[in-house]
């Protein structure tokens, strides 16, 4: 392993030159911090220094899996507001267009708000306001079917009345239903960038 190898040479510039020798298990301290997983299996370093290694990746493994989950929120969203529009506006062509583009739309937003949020406070703001976004995000999706109901009675009445087509009236649904949620969850991938920016430095 790296880290025996490191001993190694440790322990024999020990008996030629002491002050190189601290010099360079400074060095390893820091190499080993910026690779953490040959951080953790130095394991005859220091209980502090294998705890903080520790920390580190687990801190670096949950935002990975933040991530994942909300890109995942985001396909599940998209692929079940299909599901919602079909019994009243069908499952055309008209209708998928209309959700790619409103999800593109509101994604698009969403990381262009999320990095300017980002870096502000040097990142000091992304910790305070990511996860709080993805509990809110929760809620609106979780209400979506509840308040679904009447916005798709009122669109379809509007095509009944031949008052609006039904590319509009279909747009104007999945645009009033999935809009915010997805423009949070698109603000979660540049405020998560920001924050493992800081955990590497």
């Amino acid at each position: 392993e790296n880290s025996g190898f490191f001993l190694s040479v440790i322990r024999w510039l020990f008996w030629l030159n002491r002050p190189a020798a601290v010099r360079l298990m400074k060095v390893a301290q820091e190499f080993f911090l910026k690779r953490l997983p040959v951080c953790i299996r130095a394991r005859r370093f220091s209980l502090a220094l294998k705890a903080h290694c520790n920390a580190k990746f687990m801190s670096k493994f949950f935002l990975y899996i933040t991530v994942f989950i909300t890109g995942m929120a985001v396909t599940a969203i998209e692929l079940t507001a299909s599901r919602l529009l079909a019994p009243y506006f069908g499952a055309s062509l008209f209708i998928w267009t209309n959700i790619i583009g409103v999800v593109l739309l509101a994604l698009s937003l969403g990381y262009y708000i999320g990095g300017k949020l980002a870096d502000k406070n040097s990142g000091g703001l992304a910790k305070k306001i990511m996860y709080p976004l993805i509990f809110v995000t929760g809620i609106l999706i979780a209400i979506i079917p509840f308040v679904g109901k009447p916005i798709f009675l009122f669109a379809y009445s509007a095509i009944s009345q031949r008052d609006i087509s039904l590319f509009f009236s279909s747009l104007l649904a999945t645009f009033v239903l999935f809009t915010i949620p997805i423009f949070i969850l698109g603000m979660i991938s540049p405020l998560a960038a920001r924050l493992g920016l800081n955990k590497m430095e």
